[in-house]
């Protein structure tokens, strides 16, 4: 008769289904490279965001906006006015994107009801180095900017 040593089998057994369910768990699922992907077009329409505002094209714009982001969205283009006067700059001079400095991502967030890509962008606009921040909001009701600004 084979005898089991009991604790020995048990332990290799429960180190098994471990390995087997994160394997499973991050290799099957693809939350990681939805996450990655989404902020990646987070940041692309962003610049979009920011090029279409430089080429006075607020219509556009506003494309880009989220449906829920009600605040700002009838009046964006005064909101952007008072943007450039509050930190001297002129988006119709033009905009250079420097790089990401930070970047968050939230899979299921529960305000938002979906996937929400927070970062802060440095950028060049004219001749000002400014440092914008974005909040894009990806649920079932729709994909965009769901709020924007300078920081100080």
């Amino acid at each position: 008769m084979y005898k089991v040593n009991s604790k020995k089998f048990y332990i290799k057994k429960i180190i098994i289904l471990i390995v087997a369910f994160f394997t499973i768990l991050f290799s099957g699922c693809g939350i990681f490279r939805k996450m990655k992907d989404g902020l990646n077009s987070s940041i692309a329409l962003a610049e979009d965001f920011c090029i279409a505002i430089s080429m006075d094209n607020y219509d556009l714009a506003k494309e880009y906006i989220h449906k829920d982001a009600t605040n700002g969205v009838a009046n964006l283009k005064n909101f952007v006015s008072d943007l450039e006067l509050s930190y001297g700059v002129k988006y119709a001079n033009g905009v250079n994107f420097s790089r990401v400095i930070s970047a968050n991502s939230t899979y299921l967030d529960s305000v938002y009801n979906g996937s929400v890509y927070e970062f802060t962008y440095e950028m060049t606009v004219g001749t000002k180095k400014i440092t914008m921040f974005f909040v894009v909001v990806d649920n079932d009701a729709d994909f965009g900017i769901y709020s924007f600004g300078i920081e100080s």
